[in-house]
């Protein structure tokens, strides 16, 4: 557990007993300034850049949910199936109970999203990695937010906040696909030079 801790000390932070302040929208936030000053300095394509490392998104954050089965946040409700698991006294979750292991069950979906990525990337040369890795996860976590258990999970309208945020980010997704499609599909197509039209004519014989 106290190794567990110092891996998740990078995305949470325990004021108290009863009260933890995740850092995850703070890390994003800095990722994406980062990403727009080094587009300033260095006048990089952002578009093209990131659809070729996308794919490192979900494999790092798998790290993360690692890290959060190791200290017990972001646990998942009370479970009496194959595969539950029980904390410690000194663990963030509920400890004595057994728990579902929403994080591992997390933690294994993005390693398979990591790889369908490099795969589209590598094999097929999509051009919508990034949507495809946004709508995908925001449909998975969408159906694990139903098996998280940990307080402060911010319930509007029947649906938690991470829910709203993954119908948000779906939503999103689609269109961009959709407008990045119909972009594409108005640019003329650029017909080949035929050879003939090179080649200069050819003298005739005289009979």
């Amino acid at each position: 557990i106290t190794l567990g801790r110092a891996a998740s000390g990078f995305v949470t932070m325990k004021l108290n007993d009863d009260q933890m302040v995740h850092r995850g929208e703070g890390i994003i936030a800095r990722g994406v300034l980062g990403i727009l000053i080094g587009k300033k300095i260095h006048h990089y394509d952002v578009a093209y850049f990131a659809k070729r490392i996308v794919f490192l998104v979900p494999f790092c954050h798998a790290f993360g949910r690692i890290g959060c089965f190791m200290a017990g946040c972001c646990y998942g409700v009370e479970y009496h199936g194959p595969c539950h698991v029980v904390f410690p006294e000194d663990s963030f979750a509920i400890p004595g109970v057994p728990l579902f292991p929403i994080q591992m069950v997390e933690a294994i979906s993005l390693f398979l999203i990591s790889l369908l990525l490099f795969i589209l990337m590598v094999k097929f040369h999509s051009r919508f990695t990034v949507e495809i890795y946004i709508a995908v996860y925001a449909c998975l976590r969408f159906v694990l937010e139903k098996y998280r258990f940990d307080a402060d999970r911010g319930i509007y309208f029947g649906l938690s906040t991470s829910q709203w945020i993954s119908i948000l980010l779906l939503t999103g997704a689609v269109v961009s696909v959709i407008v990045r499609k119909r972009r594409l599909a108005s640019v003329p197509a650029v017909e080949p030079v035929k050879e003939a039209d090179n080649e200069e004519p050819k003298e005739e014989d005289p009979a």
